[in-house]
């Protein structure tokens, strides 16, 4: 049955609710509770509410934003109703939409539900369309005694000056150029006076000659100070590009893996992009904006001097531009954010397809993709036409108040002339002044569009910014130098990939001795992978405590633990280079003979050595023009470079025959490192000091492959299956 308007309901008049986009699919309940939280008066950032709302990889549920609604002061309650019931309902509240998404209900009219959608902004809902999508399930949401008004909205023009420090005298630089700029600018009106008063009025051709040769030299000096202004905007763009990509670079190479698993590689890299372009905003833009009404200020006190009259005209013209403006910024602020998160999701879809394009056309998916990324261009294209229609609108209004305003000035300017109060020249100067007073203007509604899509740009960037980063290992001679002995240790670690999910591994416990080789197998999710992720610190612990060499790993340095840990885990990285860049991955301090011995132990170096220029043979990107086998092999040469003393393999030999298998294996044991060896392939580990078989996080046997045999358990069923 076709939904229409509930029938007998009086609906009422929708709230408007600040929006908040969600930057990944998964933080959706935490992108609707902060957009609930500031239409209360509480502005709380996006990555506090994804720890409040416990956002894991797989998203949050309705229990975690109800529990961090209520940390927040909320009286907040989770209810069923049928979509009749809400024209009725306290708005705002949150809706389940689509048994996948949150977002929230802003208000109900004849037309259907007015939402506020984490994932695409403010739009309405039709009713037949919220029938078949709404869930019935909603979080309603109200102040409680307990709730305190706190914070603020992000300002774009706050965080913006916050990305200049250490570049401000750059900014001085470049409005020192703008401000010798204003000198021929303020010359053209006096010298137009000058011209129509003492030469044309009087026809005195005399006095021409002077004052255009003063005029020329004016245009002449304008046109060197624009160039000069030009060059120094550019240098200081440039400047400013590579401070804000650097820190952001350094930021995110110290983030922590989970930050990584909610989303895409694709998306992070753009990223990296959108500062160029907000530096871009601030070098060309803002800060000329800033010279500019400065400028108009100047103009201001010109026109002032000569007809207050006139004035009046010309800022009744700037007054109009300036409304206009205003009332057009909440439209852009929210169709910007919403042009960034279909472009970023667009440049990640991109990425993706291209990265995985063997497996495309291994499959025939290359129809399949070229629709999906045809989808998410027009989804972005149709974004930014929303955007820019209304600015083309709008930033047609200052040229035509300045033409009204020009006429205006004219007419009225040449009945005060008439009067004899005021001099022809005047007039024509006035007219010139008036272009320069409201040219800013002009200028400030592109700026206004600029900062807007720059807060979008924002937003992604500070999201990564402010992602917390682990706390900084100790100096580097707090504990001896060189390498670990090889102990590996974690004493009752508690770890999962969800907080609303119970725990992969749950009080698991290792003890691995120096030189000792112990093998982890198991099912699929078994928990296997997570623990060498554990072991090499690419997840940290819920709970319980991971050591070396009896030393807990965060009383570790940094610089320790790169020289002893190595993993070689399923996904095969391999980059645009040399072979010799990628087994020593790209350190130029490493030996060359470390190089051959780590290729010699991974039976890569025979392969290599054929090769047109040896170690200085090109990989390609990916390393397509390697076999499986030899790029898993230059993989695990690159973790044997270093020489470490523990090193953890993750089905690392999966694409390997057994006779290589097994001279790998041999070298490995001649180097005595201690070695966690996480295996499908049960062949590879027979001859391990223990066997630990997993079973959903927990220890189901442990112990050599003879006494788990004669055991007839777990690991004698997955041996003969």
């Amino acid at each position: 049955m076709t939904a229409a308007a509930p029938p007998g309901r009086r609906h009422r008049r929708p709230v408007r609710v600040p929006t908040v986009l969600q930057m990944e699919a998964v933080e959706c309940g935490a992108a609707a509770l902060a957009m609930v939280l500031r239409h209360f008066g509480r502005h709380v950032p996006l990555e506090e509410l994804r720890v409040a709302c416990q956002v894991s990889r797989d998203g949050s549920n309705a229990v975690s934003i109800l529990h961090a609604a209520r940390a927040y002061g909320l009286t907040a309650t989770g209810a069923r109703r049928e979509l009749d019931d809400l024209a009725g309902a306290a708005f705002p509240l949150i809706a389940f939409w689509d048994f996948n998404h949150f977002l929230v209900v802003e208000g109900t009219s004849r037309a259907g539900l007015h939402v506020n959608d984490p994932a695409s902004g403010r739009r309405l809902v039709p009713w037949d369309d919220a029938d078949a999508r709404f869930t019935g399930v909603v979080l309603d949401l109200h102040p409680g005694p307990g709730f305190v008004r706190a914070g603020r909205p992000p300002g774009t023009l706050r965080s913006l000056g916050g990305r200049l420090r250490g570049s401000w005298d750059g900014v001085r630089y470049v409005l020192l150029a703008g401000a010798a700029l204003i000198v021929p600018l303020m010359g053209a009106p006096i010298a137009t006076q000058l011209f129509t008063d003492e030469v044309l009025v009087p026809a005195a051709p005399n006095q021409a000659g002077a004052l255009l040769a003063a005029l020329a030299v004016m245009i002449a000096l304008q046109l060197w100070l624009a160039w000069w202004q030009r060059t120094v905007i550019n240098r200081f763009n440039v400047r400013l590009s590579v401070m804000m990509a650097s820190g952001f670079l350094r930021h995110a190479l110290r983030l922590p893996l989970t930050f990584y698993a909610q989303r895409s590689v694709g998306d992070v890299a753009y990223r990296l992009q959108l500062g160029g372009e907000v530096a871009q905003v601030v070098s060309s833009q803002l800060v000329p904006a800033l010279l500019q009404v400065f400028t108009a200020v100047l103009y201001l006190a010109l026109m002032l001097v000569l007809s207050p009259a006139l004035t009046l005209i010309a800022v009744a013209a700037a007054v109009i531009d300036v409304v206009v403006l205003r009332a057009a910024q909440r439209h852009r602020e929210d169709a910007s954010g919403v042009v960034v998160r279909e472009e970023s999701a667009l440049h990640a879809t991109s990425y993706y397809g291209l990265r995985t394009i063997e497996s495309v056309k291994a499959s025939g998916g290359e129809d399949d993709l070229f629709g999906k990324v045809t989808g998410f261009h027009a989804r972005a294209a149709n974004a930014r036409q929303k955007l820019e229609l209304p600015f083309t609108v709008i930033s047609a209004v200052p040229a035509l108040t300045a033409q009204l305003a020009t006429i205006a000035v004219i007419g009225v300017g040449a009945l005060l002339v008439l009067r004899d109060a005021l001099t022809l020249g005047q007039l024509m100067a006035f007219a010139v002044l008036v272009a320069g007073f409201l040219n800013p203007i002009g200028v400030l509604v592109s700026l206004g569009g600029a900062l807007q899509q720059a807060r979008g740009h924002l937003d992604r960037i500070d999201d990564l910014l402010r992602y917390p980063t682990p706390p900084p290992p100790p100096a580097a001679d707090a504990l001896p130098a060189g390498r670990l002995r090889g102990e590996v240790e974690l004493r009752g670690v508690t770890f999962g990939y969800s907080p609303n999910k119970p725990p992969l591994l749950d009080n698991f416990s290792l003890h691995v001795r120096p030189g000792q080789r112990v093998a982890l197998v198991g099912g699929s999710g078994s928990g296997k992978t997570t623990v060498a992720r554990l072991v090499t610190g690419l997840v940290a612990p819920w709970s319980g405590e991971i050591a070396f060499d009896g030393v807990p790993r965060d009383r570790l340095p940094a610089p320790l633990l790169a020289a002893s840990l190595a993993l070689v885990d399923q996904e095969i990285v391999l980059f645009a280079g040399s072979v010799r860049d990628n087994i020593s991955f790209l350190d130029s301090t490493l030996p060359d003979s470390a190089v051959v011995a780590a290729a010699r132990d991974a039976a890569i170096h025979e392969d290599v050595s054929v090769r047109p220029g040896g170690y200085g043979a090109p990989v390609a990107d990916g390393g397509r023009n390697f076999s499986g086998g030899q790029q898993q092999r230059i993989e695990i040469a690159r973790a044997l470079s270093v020489d470490p003393t523990i090193l953890v393999l993750d089905e690392a030999t999966s694409a390997l025959d057994p006779g290589t298998e097994q001279l790998i294996d041999q070298a490995v044991r001649r180097r005595a490192c201690t070695t966690i060896v996480v295996a499908h392939r049960l062949s590879t580990i027979r001859d391990c000091d223990e066997i630990i078989v997993l079973d959903r996080g927990r220890v189901a046997e442990r112990g050599t492959h003879d006494a788990l045999m004669r055991r007839g358990g777990a690991y004698a069923a997955l041996v003969t299956a």
